[in-house]
């Protein structure tokens, strides 16, 4: 499974599993190719987005596959690993 993420700015949205991501491509570009244009677009949280795009804007979209059938440790969402991996053992340190 592809999760898709679209960066602007500071902001970025995880597009929907069944999202139309290369329409949504040509209409930024179509939208960076002339004068100031809104691109609307809604999110896997069914939020509807709507940004304004110009010809010095820089979107950007990140694909990344999940690996199905690996250990569960949210690895897959947390780019530091499973909880478990970074636990402090207290034995260790004098307080």
């Amino acid at each position: 499974m592809q999760v898709v993420r679209l960066h602007f700015g500071s902001q970025e949205f995880v597009l929907p599993p069944d999202a139309d991501v290369d329409g949504l491509r040509r209409r930024i570009l179509e939208a960076a190719g002339g004068p100031a244009a809104f691109v609307d677009f809604e999110t896997s949280a069914h939020t509807s987005v709507s940004l304004l795009i110009t010809p010095s804007a820089a979107v950007r979209l990140e694909t990344r596959e999940l690996v199905s059938g690996g250990p569960d440790d949210g690895s897959a969402f947390t780019p530091y690993g499973s909880f478990d991996e970074h636990q402090l053992v207290f034995d260790e340190f004098e307080f």
